[in-house]
């Protein structure tokens, strides 16, 4: 009897085992793994970042708007730690990092973090969010810049200092500045710095004055009075500007230049050298006896104040075009906290040092291409910002792969518009260019082929199953009379143009070859003319000849249209937003069968596995930070086999392992999931 009790427990304790397992497995960084993953390669600690994310004073949190609302972040670890009643993004924190200022183009709101309470809001017209709004320790002075008012009857730009406790107006201090103006207010609030931008019509064989063109001026003035103190004469426009807390000293940053000068006389006390573009932004310690400036590529160099000698320099991390820094921050007088965004990725390190301190490793971008290589012992993924890297299957980075462009030095960095995406087979990336299409070998990142742009640009492109053969839309572009969109076609292993042919009028939509590359269907949209109304169709064309071979009239619909290679030579499928998933026959332009109907749309074009069994779609939005989903069907019945959730934002890419087995997916949230297809339907 009792073992009769015994063996379902038994039963129970052992099956339940592995899904014990699963549900306890963590990816590198710690991080729990969805149901269904085997591992995942990077992460999104610190990857969704919005724009407006600053360093909070003590150098240790982030703060930044996402859409759980405005949040704190540990700096070191990208774990969120607390969610704050304040509703606005501020890009500006007092001291005591206990209230902010949220500046926007008409104005700014000073608001208490605590209770979500908005202290004071005051209209005003100013150029850019960058300088126009700055607090003391305390939070209870602002400080607000601006530009000219042109409807005012007296021209000029003047810098309001406000009480935020009674919202009542201190001083309104008329700078020498005509068209913009920045402020800084002093950490006790007593002192103010003005600096900003003048524009006076140029006289023929005159040059401009340092020492009276106002460009070049930091003012200096009581806050409460509004009566001037000192002016600086920088050397140069100003770009960056600090008061040390003792209110004796202030740091101008221009041009790579940095300088200190007295505030009571606005004499130059030191000039400090430093590397070119140096100083977007300065930084006083909070003893005084430090100072740093960072330069436009993220670069940060320390000096000490009494002997101006150099602490070091401390690249960004993350280096590279649109980097943008976002905090500076003292922990201790010989240390520093410097925060960056590259896109939507964060970085956090450490000067003089160069240390990180946040979680490294892993894309930083949305995923662009996947693949398996070394015989699914290997995965490679590309993002948009050019960013290529390898992975073993367990979650390991190998190495970046760089891409060896023909006249240049090796990089792994482009710029944040260009995207390096991989072909069905796993070994080919390509990127479209200015003279056309370059092909690349991986993961040599060696550039095997540019193939010509006939003038035009690469719009869209299809290959075939096993990547040899490729189809471009070189669209016509813009002015003139409207021309058609032409196809170019290329054999990848044969390294030759074979042919081409032009596609009826109406813009191309999507484009997707058979599985062999011989028969070719274009989703095209023809736009009203008069009387007559927008229509869509998908037409077949053979390749080798450019023949039509069908026309089908399409229904408009919300949502995307894809197109890929079925399994059957000559036939495709299209993602219809009205009819679903469905195979069309591109010799008749009918429809052959349904593969599946959907309840969602479509982020990217469906995926076969290589032996034609499974087909791969990812649903979700491309527009939103709604989770994507993943369903895998029998290609054959349509029948669901698994759904696998764990992306936060829309997959992007995805890849088969040649043998069946898993699954690579990728997403707008840097982040690469591998999914285990050999268990039981989910």
């Amino acid at each position: 009897m009792s073992l009769r009790f015994c063996w379902p427990a038994l039963l129970t304790v052992v099956l339940g085992l592995p899904a014990l397992r699963a549900a306890d497995a963590k990816d590198a960084y710690g991080d729990a793994l969805p149901t269904g993953a085997k591992a995942r390669l990077g992460t999104e600690r610190l990857r969704l970042l919005d724009s407006g994310s600053i360093l909070m004073p003590d150098g240790k949190t982030i703060l930044s708007q996402t859409y759980n609302g405005i949040t704190l972040i540990d700096a070191f670890t990208g774990l969120t730690t607390s969610k704050l009643a304040a509703q606005s993004q501020p890009s500006v924190v007092s001291a005591n990092g206990k209230r902010g200022a949220a500046t926007r183009y008409d104005g700014v709101t000073v608001l208490e973090f605590e209770t979500g309470k908005k202290l004071c809001e005051i209209k005003r017209s100013g150029y850019t969010t960058d300088g126009m709004a700055s607090l003391s320790a305390d939070g209870k002075i602002l400080a607000l810049g601006g530009n000219v008012d042109e409807k005012a009857k007296e021209k000029g730009v003047s810098v309001r200092v406000w009480n935020v406790d009674d919202d009542k107006e201190i001083a309104s201090i008329k700078v020498s500045q005509n068209t913009s103006a920045k402020a800084l207010i002093s950490a006790d609030g007593k002192t103010l710095a003005t600096w900003g931008s003048h524009y006076e019509p140029s006289k023929p064989n005159v040059e401009v004055d340092p020492e009276t063109n106002p460009n070049q001026h930091v003012q200096l003035w009581n806050a409460a009075t509004g009566k001037l103190l000192a002016t600086v004469r920088a050397s140069t426009y100003p770009s960056a500007v600090s008061l040390s807390l003792d209110g004796q000293s202030i740091a101008v940053g221009a041009n790579g230049a940095v300088a200190l000068y007295s505030t009571k006389t606005g004499e130059k006390t030191k000039q400090l050298l430093g590397r070119s573009q140096l100083g977007r932004m300065v930084q006083f310690s909070d003893d005084g006896q430090s100072i740093a400036a960072a330069s436009d590529d993220g670069a940060i160099q320390m000096w000490t104040v009494a002997t101006g000698k150099s602490l070091g320099i401390a690249e960004c991390p993350l280096s590279g075009m649109y980097l943008s820094l976002r905090g500076l921050s003292f922990p201790t007088g010989d240390k520093l906290v410097a925060f960056a965004l590259k896109g939507s990725a964060g970085v956090v390190w450490e000067c003089p040092s160069g240390k990180r301190l946040s979680p490294a490793g892993g894309h930083t971008e949305s995923i662009g291409g996947l693949g398996f290589t070394n015989g699914d012992q290997e995965i490679i993924g590309s993002a948009t910002g050019g960013q290529i890297l390898r992975w073993d299957t367990a979650g390991k980075e190998l190495a970046a792969i760089p891409l060896r462009i023909p006249g240049s030095n090796p990089a792994t960095q482009y710029f944040n518009t260009e995207r390096l995406q991989i072909a069905p087979n796993g070994l080919i990336g390509f990127r479209p260019e200015n003279s056309g299409l370059a092909i690349y070998d991986l993961p040599s990142g060696l550039q095997r082929y540019s193939l010509p742009s006939e003038n035009t640009y690469v719009s869209q492109l299809c290959f075939s199953n096993d990547g040899g053969k490729v189809a471009m839309v070189h669209s016509p572009g813009y002015g003139g009379k409207p021309k058609p969109s032409r196809i170019a076609l290329a054999d990848l292993a044969k390294g030759e143009l074979t042919g081409g042919f032009v596609l009826p009028a109406g813009n191309v939509i999507s484009v997707g070859c058979d599985s062999e590359g011989g028969k070719l269907a274009v989703v095209r949209r023809v736009n009203a003319v008069g009387k007559i109304p927008q229509k869509l169709f998908l037409n077949g064309f053979d390749t080798a000849t450019g023949k039509q071979t069908c026309e089908m009239p399409l229904a408009e619909d919300y949502g995307n249209f894809f197109l890929t290679a079925s399994t059957e030579k000559g036939r495709v499928i299209l993602v219809d937003p009205k009819e679903g998933v469905v195979e069309i026959d591109l010799a008749t332009g009918k429809k052959a069968r349904t593969v599946a109907k959907l309840t969602t749309g479509l982020t990217i074009a469906p995926l076969l596995s290589g032996d034609g069994k499974l087909i791969a779609l990812a649903t979700g939005s491309s527009y939103s930070s709604e989770p994507s989903s993943i369903e895998i069907r029998d290609f054959a019945s349509g029948d669901v086999v698994h759904t696998f959730t764990g992306h936060t934002r829309a997959v992007t890419a995805m890849a088969f392992s040649k043998d069946g087995k898993t699954l690579a997916t990728g997403s707008a949230d840097s982040t690469i999931l591998l999914w285990d297809l050999t268990k039981s339907k989910d």
